[in-house]
């Protein structure tokens, strides 16, 4: 795994937590390849065009899908209609935080229904415990 990115701050986290990272900027199309692009796996675009600085989600996809064909890519949209734009430029799969969401609140509904709030909210917790954020 190899995280690129470049904020200071987030780059010295993951450093001290053993992670390999690349201190680039993503809009860079250079930078993606020195970072090894061409011979990932799986490209996971988790930042929504809103917070992206000089590209977009549709852009990082067609360069990586230019650099590595074989790549399985993941991105974040944030409105629905930019899901299909994002397939169309070669996603395989597409994420929307507003939609996970809404799926966990049925979840959250569904269980407070059942009298199972209390055991979901200890599962919660428990993910939650140990969970040391980078970002505040």
């Amino acid at each position: 795994m190899v995280v690129v990115d470049f904020n200071p701050n987030v780059y010295r986290a993951l450093q001290e937590r053993g992670v390999r990272v690349h201190y680039n900027d993503i809009s860079n199309a250079d930078s993606l390849v020195h970072a090894g692009i061409s011979d990932a796996e799986i490209v996971i675009s988790s930042v929504p065009d809103s917070l992206l600085k000089g590209t977009t989600n549709e852009k990082l996809i067609r360069h990586v899908r230019m650099v590595n064909p074989t790549a399985k890519i993941i991105a974040t949209a944030e409105e629905l209609a930019e899901t299909q734009i994002l397939y169309e430029a070669g996603a395989d799969y597409v994420t929307i935080a507003r939609i996970d969401q809404a799926n966990e609140l049925i979840d959250v509904v569904t269980a407070a229904e059942a009298g199972r709030l209390d055991e979901l909210r200890a599962k919660l917790d428990a993910q939650l415990r140990n969970r040391q954020e980078i970002l505040p």
